[in-house]
Protein backbone atom coordinates (compact mmCIF):
# COMPACT_ATOMS: atom_id res chain seq x y z
CA UNK A 1 0.00 0.00 0.00
CA UNK A 2 1.43 3.39 -1.00
CA UNK A 3 -0.01 6.89 -0.52
CA UNK A 4 1.01 9.83 -2.70
CA UNK A 5 -0.14 13.43 -2.27
CA UNK A 6 -2.15 14.48 -5.31
CA UNK A 7 -1.78 18.29 -5.25
CA UNK A 8 0.66 19.50 -7.95
CA UNK A 9 3.61 21.47 -6.64
CA UNK A 10 3.38 20.03 -3.12
CA UNK A 11 6.22 17.90 -1.77
CA UNK A 12 5.12 15.29 0.75
CA UNK A 13 6.76 12.01 1.76
CA UNK A 14 5.21 8.81 0.47
CA UNK A 15 3.82 6.47 3.10
CA UNK A 16 3.47 2.71 2.88
CA UNK A 17 1.76 -0.04 4.84
CA UNK A 18 1.18 -3.80 4.64
CA UNK A 19 -2.31 -5.24 5.00
CA UNK A 20 -3.16 -7.73 7.72
CA UNK A 21 -4.88 -11.10 7.34
CA UNK A 22 -8.23 -9.32 7.06
CA UNK A 23 -6.97 -6.93 4.33
CA UNK A 24 -7.04 -3.93 6.68
CA UNK A 25 -4.37 -1.24 6.57
CA UNK A 26 -3.52 2.01 8.34
CA UNK A 27 -1.40 4.83 6.90
CA UNK A 28 -0.13 7.09 9.67
CA UNK A 29 1.74 10.38 9.88
CA UNK A 30 0.07 11.95 6.82
CA UNK A 31 -0.11 15.68 6.20
CA UNK A 32 -3.54 17.18 5.65
CA UNK A 33 -4.98 16.89 2.15
CA UNK A 34 -6.10 14.32 -0.40
CA UNK A 35 -4.00 11.30 -1.35
CA UNK A 36 -3.88 8.82 -4.19
CA UNK A 37 -3.68 5.32 -2.73
CA UNK A 38 -2.11 2.51 -4.75
CA UNK A 39 -2.32 -1.13 -3.63
CA UNK A 40 -0.45 -4.11 -5.11
CA UNK A 41 -0.40 -7.85 -4.40
CA UNK A 42 1.11 -10.84 -6.25
CA UNK A 43 -1.19 -12.12 -8.98
CA UNK A 44 -3.52 -9.12 -8.74
CA UNK A 45 -4.00 -5.94 -10.76
CA UNK A 46 -3.01 -2.70 -9.08
CA UNK A 47 -5.86 -0.96 -7.29
CA UNK A 48 -6.29 2.77 -6.78
CA UNK A 49 -8.42 5.08 -4.66
CA UNK A 50 -8.39 8.74 -3.63
CA UNK A 51 -9.06 9.70 -0.01
CA UNK A 52 -8.41 12.52 2.42
CA UNK A 53 -6.09 12.17 5.39
CA UNK A 54 -8.15 10.86 8.33
CA UNK A 55 -10.64 8.95 6.17
CA UNK A 56 -11.88 5.58 7.45
CA UNK A 57 -13.32 2.56 5.68
CA UNK A 58 -11.52 3.21 2.38
CA UNK A 59 -11.92 0.15 0.12
CA UNK A 60 -9.51 -0.74 -2.69
CA UNK A 61 -10.43 -3.66 -4.94
CA UNK A 62 -7.67 -5.76 -6.46
CA UNK A 63 -9.02 -7.58 -9.51
CA UNK A 64 -7.44 -10.54 -11.29
CA UNK A 65 -4.11 -9.65 -12.88
CA UNK A 66 -3.65 -9.05 -16.58
CA UNK A 67 -0.30 -8.95 -18.37
CA UNK A 68 1.02 -7.69 -21.69
CA UNK A 69 4.03 -9.08 -23.53
CA UNK A 70 5.76 -6.51 -25.70
CA UNK A 71 8.40 -6.96 -28.40
CA UNK A 72 10.23 -3.72 -29.23
CA UNK A 73 11.79 -3.52 -32.71
CA UNK A 74 13.33 -0.76 -34.77
CA UNK A 75 12.00 0.17 -38.22
CA UNK A 76 14.29 -2.45 -39.80
CA UNK A 77 12.86 -5.22 -37.61
CA UNK A 78 15.89 -5.51 -35.32
CA UNK A 79 15.25 -5.95 -31.56
CA UNK A 80 15.77 -2.94 -29.29
CA UNK A 81 17.40 -4.22 -26.11
CA UNK A 82 16.84 -1.34 -23.65
CA UNK A 83 13.42 0.31 -23.47
CA UNK A 84 10.74 1.82 -21.28
CA UNK A 85 7.21 0.48 -21.73
CA UNK A 86 4.17 2.57 -20.84
CA UNK A 87 0.74 0.93 -20.61
CA UNK A 88 -2.35 3.17 -20.74
CA UNK A 89 -6.10 2.68 -20.59
CA UNK A 90 -8.69 4.95 -22.20
CA UNK A 91 -10.92 6.88 -19.80
CA UNK A 92 -12.70 8.61 -22.70
CA UNK A 93 -11.90 9.81 -26.20
CA UNK A 94 -9.35 12.24 -24.78
CA UNK A 95 -8.32 11.15 -21.31
CA UNK A 96 -5.95 8.24 -20.68
CA UNK A 97 -4.93 6.59 -17.42
CA UNK A 98 -1.36 5.37 -17.03
CA UNK A 99 -1.46 1.81 -15.68
CA UNK A 100 2.23 0.93 -15.62
CA UNK A 101 5.69 2.25 -16.54
CA UNK A 102 8.40 -0.42 -16.75
CA UNK A 103 12.04 -0.08 -17.86
CA UNK A 104 14.26 -3.02 -18.64
CA UNK A 105 16.83 -4.75 -20.82
CA UNK A 106 16.43 -7.83 -23.00
CA UNK A 107 18.63 -8.81 -25.94
CA UNK A 108 15.56 -9.86 -27.94
CA UNK A 109 13.57 -6.72 -27.08
CA UNK A 110 11.01 -8.75 -25.10
CA UNK A 111 9.32 -7.16 -22.09
CA UNK A 112 6.60 -8.48 -19.76
CA UNK A 113 4.39 -6.04 -17.82
CA UNK A 114 2.09 -7.35 -15.09
CA UNK A 115 -0.24 -5.99 -12.45
CA UNK A 116 -2.71 -4.72 -15.07
CA UNK A 117 -6.50 -4.85 -15.16
CA UNK A 118 -7.81 -7.34 -17.70
CA UNK A 119 -8.98 -5.92 -21.02
CA UNK A 120 -8.04 -3.42 -23.74
CA UNK A 121 -5.09 -1.08 -23.27
CA UNK A 122 -2.46 0.80 -25.29
CA UNK A 123 1.29 0.29 -25.26
CA UNK A 124 3.96 2.92 -25.96
CA UNK A 125 7.72 2.28 -26.05
CA UNK A 126 10.67 4.64 -25.88
CA UNK A 127 14.35 3.72 -26.08
CA UNK A 128 17.66 5.60 -25.94
CA UNK A 129 18.49 7.00 -29.37
CA UNK A 130 14.95 6.48 -30.66
CA UNK A 131 11.76 8.53 -30.74
CA UNK A 132 8.75 7.39 -28.71
CA UNK A 133 6.59 4.91 -30.61
CA UNK A 134 3.03 5.43 -31.73
CA UNK A 135 0.50 3.91 -29.28
CA UNK A 136 -0.31 0.28 -30.15
CA UNK A 137 -3.52 -1.46 -29.04
CA UNK A 138 -3.12 -4.53 -26.85
CA UNK A 139 -5.17 -6.81 -24.61
CA UNK A 140 -4.06 -7.41 -21.03
CA UNK A 141 -4.75 -11.09 -20.29
CA UNK A 142 -3.58 -13.92 -18.05
CA UNK A 143 -1.69 -15.43 -21.00
CA UNK A 144 -1.37 -12.59 -23.55
CA UNK A 145 -0.21 -12.77 -27.13
CA UNK A 146 2.94 -10.74 -27.89
CA UNK A 147 2.36 -7.15 -29.03
CA UNK A 148 4.89 -5.73 -31.50
CA UNK A 149 5.90 -2.09 -31.07
CA UNK A 150 8.28 -0.31 -33.46
CA UNK A 151 10.42 2.72 -32.68
CA UNK A 152 12.02 5.01 -35.25
CA UNK A 153 14.86 7.47 -35.10
CA UNK A 154 12.46 10.41 -35.35
CA UNK A 155 13.31 13.82 -36.72
CA UNK A 156 15.92 16.42 -35.78
CA UNK A 157 15.17 20.00 -34.70
CA UNK A 158 17.77 22.71 -35.26
CA UNK A 159 17.78 26.30 -34.06
CA UNK A 160 19.54 29.10 -32.24
CA UNK A 161 18.93 30.67 -28.81
CA UNK A 162 19.72 34.35 -28.21
CA UNK A 163 19.11 36.93 -25.51
CA UNK A 164 16.15 39.16 -26.34
CA UNK A 165 17.86 42.21 -24.85
CA UNK A 166 20.71 42.42 -27.36
CA UNK A 167 20.42 39.39 -29.65
CA UNK A 168 23.69 37.88 -28.42
CA UNK A 169 23.89 34.08 -28.58
CA UNK A 170 23.42 32.18 -25.33
CA UNK A 171 25.85 29.33 -24.74
CA UNK A 172 24.73 26.48 -22.49
CA UNK A 173 20.98 27.04 -22.88
CA UNK A 174 18.98 23.81 -22.56
CA UNK A 175 16.43 23.02 -25.25
CA UNK A 176 14.00 20.21 -24.43
CA UNK A 177 11.41 18.41 -26.48
CA UNK A 178 8.04 19.06 -24.86
CA UNK A 179 5.82 16.03 -24.70
CA UNK A 180 4.73 12.84 -22.96
CA UNK A 181 5.01 9.16 -23.64
CA UNK A 182 1.95 8.21 -25.66
CA UNK A 183 -0.72 10.58 -26.91
CA UNK A 184 -2.46 11.13 -23.60
CA UNK A 185 -2.61 13.50 -20.70
CA UNK A 186 -0.85 11.06 -18.39
CA UNK A 187 2.15 12.44 -16.57
CA UNK A 188 4.91 10.36 -18.13
CA UNK A 189 7.29 12.88 -19.69
CA UNK A 190 9.48 12.40 -22.72
CA UNK A 191 12.94 13.75 -21.91
CA UNK A 192 15.08 14.59 -24.95
CA UNK A 193 17.28 17.66 -24.70
CA UNK A 194 20.35 19.43 -26.06
CA UNK A 195 22.66 22.27 -24.99
CA UNK A 196 23.52 25.26 -27.18
CA UNK A 197 27.09 25.88 -28.34
CA UNK A 198 29.09 29.14 -28.24
CA UNK A 199 27.02 30.49 -31.15
CA UNK A 200 23.75 29.60 -29.42
CA UNK A 201 23.01 26.77 -31.84
CA UNK A 202 21.45 23.44 -30.88
CA UNK A 203 20.55 20.16 -32.53
CA UNK A 204 17.82 18.05 -30.88
CA UNK A 205 17.33 14.52 -32.22
CA UNK A 206 14.78 11.80 -31.50
CA UNK A 207 11.68 13.97 -31.99
CA UNK A 208 8.58 11.83 -32.75
CA UNK A 209 6.93 12.55 -36.13
CA UNK A 210 3.95 14.88 -35.97
CA UNK A 211 3.50 18.41 -34.63
CA UNK A 212 5.55 19.20 -31.55
CA UNK A 213 7.02 21.89 -29.31
CA UNK A 214 10.38 22.67 -27.73
CA UNK A 215 11.17 24.57 -24.52
CA UNK A 216 14.33 26.66 -24.14
CA UNK A 217 15.81 27.65 -20.76
CA UNK A 218 18.94 29.66 -19.88
CA UNK A 219 20.41 31.18 -16.75
CA UNK A 220 19.06 34.66 -15.91
CA UNK A 221 16.37 34.41 -18.60
CA UNK A 222 12.72 33.42 -18.79
CA UNK A 223 11.98 30.17 -20.60
CA UNK A 224 10.33 30.10 -24.01
CA UNK A 225 8.09 27.56 -25.78
CA UNK A 226 8.12 27.29 -29.58
CA UNK A 227 5.15 25.23 -30.77
CA UNK A 228 3.69 24.08 -34.07
CA UNK A 229 6.88 22.39 -35.31
CA UNK A 230 6.18 19.90 -38.11
CA UNK A 231 8.44 16.87 -37.54
CA UNK A 232 9.01 13.95 -39.91
CA UNK A 233 11.06 10.73 -39.64
CA UNK A 234 14.76 11.30 -40.46
CA UNK A 235 14.10 14.92 -41.53
CA UNK A 236 16.01 17.92 -40.16
CA UNK A 237 13.93 21.04 -39.54
CA UNK A 238 15.41 24.46 -38.65
CA UNK A 239 13.05 26.52 -36.46
CA UNK A 240 15.21 29.65 -36.57
CA UNK A 241 15.86 31.87 -33.56
CA UNK A 242 14.41 31.59 -30.06
CA UNK A 243 14.82 34.88 -28.21
CA UNK A 244 14.70 34.63 -24.41
CA UNK A 245 13.70 37.58 -22.22
CA UNK A 246 16.21 38.45 -19.46
CA UNK A 247 15.00 38.18 -15.87
CA UNK A 248 14.74 41.61 -14.25
CA UNK A 249 15.88 42.34 -10.70
CA UNK A 250 13.43 40.81 -8.25
CA UNK A 251 11.76 38.58 -10.87
CA UNK A 252 11.52 34.80 -10.76
CA UNK A 253 12.15 32.91 -14.03
CA UNK A 254 8.90 31.95 -15.75
CA UNK A 255 7.85 30.44 -19.08
CA UNK A 256 6.72 32.41 -22.16
CA UNK A 257 4.61 31.04 -24.99
CA UNK A 258 2.08 32.14 -27.58
CA UNK A 259 -1.35 30.77 -26.72
CA UNK A 260 -4.70 31.60 -25.17
CA UNK A 261 -3.46 31.75 -21.58
CA UNK A 262 -5.32 28.85 -20.00
CA UNK A 263 -4.29 25.79 -17.97
CA UNK A 264 -5.99 22.77 -19.57
CA UNK A 265 -6.48 19.13 -18.62
CA UNK A 266 -8.21 16.13 -20.19
CA UNK A 267 -11.59 15.30 -18.65
CA UNK A 268 -13.17 12.26 -20.32
CA UNK A 269 -14.02 13.57 -23.82
CA UNK A 270 -13.33 17.30 -23.37
CA UNK A 271 -10.54 19.71 -22.48
CA UNK A 272 -11.33 21.31 -19.12
CA UNK A 273 -10.07 24.78 -18.20
CA UNK A 274 -8.45 24.75 -14.75
CA UNK A 275 -7.57 28.44 -14.61
CA UNK A 276 -6.89 31.36 -16.91
CA UNK A 277 -3.82 33.61 -16.97
CA UNK A 278 -4.23 37.35 -16.49
CA UNK A 279 -3.59 39.21 -19.73
CA UNK A 280 -4.20 36.16 -21.94
CA UNK A 281 -6.80 35.74 -24.65
CA UNK A 282 -8.94 33.35 -22.58
CA UNK A 283 -9.33 35.95 -19.84
CA UNK A 284 -10.05 38.63 -22.45
CA UNK A 285 -13.08 36.76 -23.87
CA UNK A 286 -14.36 35.71 -20.44
CA UNK A 287 -13.43 32.03 -20.32
CA UNK A 288 -13.05 30.63 -16.82
CA UNK A 289 -12.37 27.59 -14.65
CA UNK A 290 -14.70 24.68 -15.37
CA UNK A 291 -15.46 25.65 -18.97
CA UNK A 292 -15.11 22.74 -21.43
CA UNK A 293 -13.53 22.93 -24.90
CA UNK A 294 -15.25 20.60 -27.38
CA UNK A 295 -13.79 21.58 -30.77
CA UNK A 296 -10.78 23.54 -32.02
CA UNK A 297 -11.20 25.24 -35.39
CA UNK A 298 -14.00 22.77 -36.06
CA UNK A 299 -12.00 19.63 -35.15
CA UNK A 300 -13.28 17.54 -32.18
CA UNK A 301 -10.74 17.39 -29.36
CA UNK A 302 -11.28 13.62 -29.06
CA UNK A 303 -9.93 13.11 -32.58
CA UNK A 304 -6.97 15.41 -32.02
CA UNK A 305 -5.89 13.82 -28.74
CA UNK A 306 -4.55 15.74 -25.77
CA UNK A 307 -1.18 16.68 -27.27
CA UNK A 308 -2.70 17.45 -30.66
CA UNK A 309 -5.33 19.67 -29.06
CA UNK A 310 -2.71 21.67 -27.18
CA UNK A 311 -0.66 22.15 -30.35
CA UNK A 312 -3.76 23.28 -32.27
CA UNK A 313 -4.70 25.83 -29.60
CA UNK A 314 -1.21 27.30 -29.55
CA UNK A 315 -0.07 29.29 -32.54
CA UNK A 316 1.54 32.49 -33.78
CA UNK A 317 1.21 35.53 -31.55
CA UNK A 318 -1.47 37.95 -32.82
CA UNK A 319 -3.62 35.26 -34.46
CA UNK A 320 -6.79 33.71 -33.03
CA UNK A 321 -8.29 30.23 -32.65
CA UNK A 322 -12.00 29.34 -32.86
CA UNK A 323 -13.09 27.23 -29.90
CA UNK A 324 -16.42 25.52 -29.36
CA UNK A 325 -16.93 25.94 -25.62
CA UNK A 326 -19.54 24.74 -23.16
CA UNK A 327 -19.56 27.06 -20.18
CA UNK A 328 -19.48 25.55 -16.69
CA UNK A 329 -23.06 24.63 -15.75
CA UNK A 330 -24.45 25.32 -19.24
CA UNK A 331 -26.11 22.77 -21.53
CA UNK A 332 -25.48 24.48 -24.87
CA UNK A 333 -22.11 25.26 -26.43
CA UNK A 334 -20.96 28.39 -28.24
CA UNK A 335 -18.16 29.23 -30.67
CA UNK A 336 -15.68 31.87 -29.52
CA UNK A 337 -12.70 33.37 -31.34
CA UNK A 338 -9.91 33.51 -28.76
CA UNK A 339 -6.85 35.68 -29.47
CA UNK A 340 -3.38 34.24 -28.99
CA UNK A 341 -1.01 36.36 -26.97
CA UNK A 342 2.58 35.97 -25.90
CA UNK A 343 2.10 35.29 -22.23
CA UNK A 344 4.35 34.62 -19.28
CA UNK A 345 2.88 31.83 -17.16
Amino acid sequence: MLARFDVPGELHPERGATTGDDGAFVLEGLDEGRYELTATAPGRARGRAVAAAGAEGVAIELAAEGRVRVRVLDVDGEPVAAATIVVERAMGDLEQETLAVVSGYDAEGAFDVGGLPLGPCRVVAVAPGFAASEPVSAIAAADPRPTEVRVGRGGTILGRVVSGSDGHPIEGARVTLEGRLGASSSAVPVSSSALTDADGRFELSGAPPGVGSVVAWAADHHGRVRSGIAIAERVRVDIGTLDLSPVEDGEEPRIELAGIGAVLSADQDVLRIGRVVDGGGAAEVGLGAGDAILRIDGAPVGGLGFGGSIERIRGPEGTSVRLEVRRAGAEQSEIIAVPRRRIRA
